[in-house]
């Protein structure tokens, strides 16, 4: 679940400069960014995503990793698996007004406001806002619905959440909470989420996440839905890193 990297270190421009670069695998799929320009996802959907970004999360923070930079352009979603991109590359760049307020929505944890290093609670942060984005369908090119102005944690409680469990529920929205020390961790939401993809119906919930069902379209047992080939080669952020 997170894309490997095979190759790093440092090339010295004709100028003078040197500039840091990293070689890593070329993930086939879609980005989550580019499945939500299509359509909001069901609740089952979402989850499955959800639950298998965690669980990339939770390998990465067990090895002392956060990420930095969970966004929807960052995960993406190949043929029966969901696959996270671009581990601890915002720590090489400068914060910009894109990364505080990406598409409306506030990825950036509040404890992270005042420019604090990327932590594992700040990830799940951000996690829980993609999931808010995946529910109510936003992209990083989509005007911010005016629900969103009481802010993200406001928001799951305003979306439709019928088919997911109160509980399950609850533990997304903690997520989202103001206080690093009682969100949940990477391998708890994962647990959790998976165990009741396990439970639910098999024509709705899975536990084993996949390409994404066209809007409109039932999932199969065992694979989320997707609408359409999977393009090869997207990478989140194109060009040399500096």
């Amino acid at each position: 679940g997170i894309a490997q990297v095979h190759d790093f270190g440092e090339a010295a421009q004709p100028d003078g400069m040197t500039v840091p670069y990293l070689v890593r695998e070329l993930v086939s799929g879609q980005t989550l960014d580019q499945r939500l320009a299509e359509a909001p996802l069901a609740a089952g959907d979402a989850l499955r995503i959800v639950a298998a970004a965690a669980a990339a999360l939770a390998v990465a923070h067990r090895a002392g990793v956060p990420h930095g930079h969970v966004v929807p352009a960052n995960i993406v979603l190949g043929p029966g698996n969901v696959t996270v991109t671009d581990f601890g590359l915002s720590a090489l760049r400068p914060p910009s007004a894109g990364d505080a307020s990406w598409s409306g929505l506030s990825y950036a944890a509040p404890e992270l406001g005042g420019g604090g290093p990327a932590t594992p609670a700040a990830d799940m942060y951000a996690l829980g806002v993609a999931f808010v984005a995946c529910l109510a369908g936003i992209t990083s090119h989509t005007r911010t619905p005016a629900w969103l102005d009481a802010g993200e944690g406001a928001a799951l409680g305003a979306l439709e959440l019928e088919q997911v469990p109160a509980g399950l529920a609850s533990l997304w929205a903690a997520c989202l909470g103001p206080n690093p020390a009682e969100r949940p961790t990477a391998a708890h939401a994962a647990v959790m989420s998976r165990q009741v993809l396990h439970r639910g119906p098999a024509s709705d919930w899975s536990a084993e996440p996949g390409p994404v069902s066209q809007p409109g379209q039932v999932s199969q047992p065992g694979q989320v839905s997707q609408p359409g080939q999977a393009q090869p080669g997207q990478v989140s952020e194109p060009g040399p890193v500096i």
